[in-house]
């Protein structure tokens, strides 16, 4: 008699139907079918191709602990409910088994369609991780209510991805599959930076959004595909003018590529900064207000604008106080 060798992969159902990930009989190694899902984690991947990639490691987990390789595999047969998946596997199996060329055969296998849509691998226990700042929980369970459909090997987490990120406040959705019945769902939300043009929002990040919110926030305008720009150069422009202790309230750029931004105060100056160099032009005119400006305004002086388009210096509207004149202030 040959020498019998079982394999485990640590499986529940090894345990529970009677069966091992591979047996060694002699010179011939023996495994079983395998899935895409990760005992490790008791996950299985979202896509079909990470599942291939997952099944073959589980494969070539077995080969290993049986002192093979894919070098050494003959035959290979490929089960699959859907003929469609098989295609976008060919680069996957192609880095197992280009080499080797062993015979192999593709089964859509009307069984295996049938067997995983049954209630036994349905979800039963759906989890939302993560505290809620905004997101409506209603309407996240209203949105998987509609989309949790299938079972645990069938549900196309795509679509039910897609789903839960069109609910206000819903940034990104991570799904996760947990043997042997519950679903994960992670759910990360816009933070608002700024409202953008008449009706969206801003988050941190500099992607637009729409969702309701009351509270205030400062103003960006600017041509559509512009807001990551504006969000960065909104940064750069509040750091430049901390040294003025003005917040900036509202930031535009036109289509022309122009800046304006409107500081904080009262009143608001608003501060033209032109196409070139808006990042220079401001710094220029920080390190200038406190000897211009800022005593002007502190003597009671109205200011609400501030043009910075010159090559060496600054205009600014200034009214009331001990000089009703309009004045330029200029380097040096």
């Amino acid at each position: 008699m040959t020498e019998r060798r079982v394999i485990l992969s640590g499986s529940t159902f090894e345990e529970e139907i009677g069966y091992a990930r591979a047996v060694v009989d002699g010179e011939r190694v023996y495994v079983s079918g395998t899935t895409g899902f990760d005992y490790a984690t008791m996950t299985i991947p979202d896509g079909v191709v990470e599942q291939a990639e997952q099944c073959l490691r589980n494969i070539e987990a077995a080969l290993a602990e049986a002192g093979c390789t894919f070098a050494d595999v003959v035959r290979v047969r490929y089960l699959l409910p859907d003929r469609d998946d098989f295609e976008p596997c060919w680069p996957v199996l192609r880095r197992a088994f280009g080499e080797v060329r062993p015979a192999a055969t593709m089964l859509v296998w009307g069984a295996t369609a049938w067997l995983v849509r049954q209630p036994l691998f349905a979800f039963h226990r759906v989890v939302i991780d993560g505290p809620l700042k905004r997101a409506n929980p209603a309407h996240l369970q209203a949105a998987l209510r509609e989309e949790v459909k299938g079972t645990f090997f069938t549900m196309r987490l795509d679509d039910a991805r897609s789903s839960l990120q069109r609910v206000p406040w819903v940034r990104r959705v991570a799904l996760r599959r947990q043997w042997p019945d519950r679903l994960e769902v992670e759910v990360s939300e816009y933070e608002p930076l700024a409202r953008w043009n008449d009706t969206a929002l801003i988050d941190t990040e500099g992607d637009v959004f729409s969702a309701d919110y009351d509270g205030e926030l400062p103003q960006f305008t600017g041509p559509e595909g512009t807001a990551a720009e504006v969000t960065a150069q909104y940064r750069a422009f509040v750091a430049a003018l901390a040294p003025t202790g003005r917040a900036v309230n509202a930031i535009r750029r036109s289509p022309r590529g122009g800046w304006q931004l409107v500081a904080a105060g009262s009143p608001p100056l608003t501060i033209e900064l032109g196409r070139a160099d808006p990042g220079e032009r401001l710094a220029r005119f920080v390190a200038y207000y406190r000897q211009t400006l800022d005593p002007l305004s502190r003597g009671g002086a109205r200011i609400d604008y501030a043009d910075l388009r010159y090559r060496n210096g600054f205009a600014a509207r200034v009214s009331g106080g001990s000089d009703r004149s309009s004045r330029k202030a200029s380097r040096g």
